[in-house]
């Protein structure tokens, strides 16, 4: 199928290398940082689930006990750190904001994702800001599954455009299924990752299998 480019050539793809190169199926993983708790913690946990395989980037959401240690040992291990919250600290890779502040932010940042994103006519305009990627559903989705609504979006806009598109998981790694058999380039997990009892490592390397199975939409 014939897709729409809405921004200049392929340089969207160049800005987001960090989260899209060195491996060839069509979905990858996101991690959104822990919500609360200790920095410390959530250290733990990044480098847990980066011994899990591949995790695109950490995307932090407002609040989320994210510190300077906790960036650095991300980019160590290849993740791409997006801050989705205020004022966005030194060293980050990427902000991710509302389309109004999309240019400011190009100005600062290699990656920049635009959220805020709920019907087609959003995704256009936001497209038109030159982003390196949408961002479909809330952090705080409590379902199991992709919040229906944000899948049936993401699903769309990955079959018409080159952008690409990040949409928000569920609680239950099944979400990952659905975001690859949709066609999405990108599925954001949280709780499915941090509340997984057998540690981020076995969920991250679970999530990255259901990508490479056989019959897994590409």
């Amino acid at each position: 199928m014939l897709k729409i480019s809405v921004y200049p050539g392929q340089m969207g793809w160049m800005r987001m290398s960090a989260m899209s190169d060195a491996t060839e199926q069509a979905c990858r993983l996101c991690l959104v940082a822990p919500p609360e708790g200790a920095a410390a913690a959530t250290l733990a946990w990044i480098g847990e689930a980066a011994s899990g395989g591949d995790i695109a980037s950490l995307i932090v959401p407002p609040g989320a006990p994210v510190d300077k240690a906790c960036i650095a040992l991300a980019q160590r291990n290849g993740i791409a750190v997006v801050w989705a919250g205020d004022t966005p600290p030194r060293g980050v890779d990427g902000v991710q904001v509302s389309a109004s502040g999309a240019p400011a932010a190009r100005h600062t940042h290699d990656i920049v994702g635009i959220d805020d994103i709920h019907t087609r006519h959003d995704a256009m305009t936001a497209a038109e800001v030159d982003p390196d990627y949408l961002f479909f559903g809330r952090f705080d989705a409590t379902g199991d599954l992709i919040n229906p609504a944000a899948l049936d979006l993401a699903a769309w806009w990955a079959s018409v455009a080159v952008v690409p598109g990040v949409v928000m998981g569920g609680r239950s790694l099944d979400s990952v299924r659905q975001a690859a058999e949709a066609g999405i380039e990108f599925v954001a997990l949280g709780s499915a990752i941090w509340d997984d009892p057998r540690g981020p490592a076995v969920a991250v390397s679970e999530a990255n299998g259901i990508f490479a199975a056989p019959g897994v939409a590409a």
